[in-house]
């Protein structure tokens, strides 16, 4: 009896792809690695004080500040210049809040204590936004603060409860 042997085709269907899928992953990891993203903070103008901090020196000439102070209570924003109170009762009854009145009071004052501003450099404002207070309105008062052509602004570090 004659035994036969099958020969079996390890030839493939089709041509190999293992190369070109090696390909297409290196091409892969090098778009990622070489791509830079652009992010939303880099467009915030601030940058963080270099002359204040633990090991401080001090200060050359004293400056006068501007404080935008941004509070929640209530389900309500309060928005402070300086010691003045901008908001009243009804600014907030508004579809956009961002089109409240209280801003343009905001941006108003601004350009007023810009323009009576007397001093060799730029009048530095601090925006103090509570921990609490929705991102739309730190960003709406940011924005009066840009509107008003202020350079000099910085954020107040929250308080440290003990």
């Amino acid at each position: 009896m004659r035994l036969r042997r099958f020969i079996q085709d390890d030839a493939p269907d089709g041509p190999d792809l293992s190369p070109m899928i090696d390909i297409v992953f290196n091409l892969l990891i090098f778009f990622m690695c070489a791509t830079k993203f652009k992010t939303a903070e880099g467009a915030i103008e601030t940058y963080l004080p270099k002359d204040q901090g633990l090991e401080a020196s001090p200060l050359s000439e004293v400056f006068e500040e501007v404080r935008v102070t941004v509070s929640w209570r209530e389900g309500q924003a309060t928005v402070r210049l300086g010691a003045n109170l901008l908001s009243r009762p009804g600014d907030w009854d508004v579809a956009d809040r961002s089109l409240s009145p209280v801003w343009g009071r905001l941006g108003d004052g601004l350009r007023e204590l810009k323009e009576s501003h007397t001093g060799t450099k730029p009048l530095p404002v601090t925006l103090d936004i509570r921990p609490d207070v929705p991102h739309q309105y730190a960003v709406s008062a940011l924005n009066e603060v840009i509107r008003a052509k202020i350079k000099e602004v910085k954020f107040a570090a929250p308080e440290l409860s003990n």
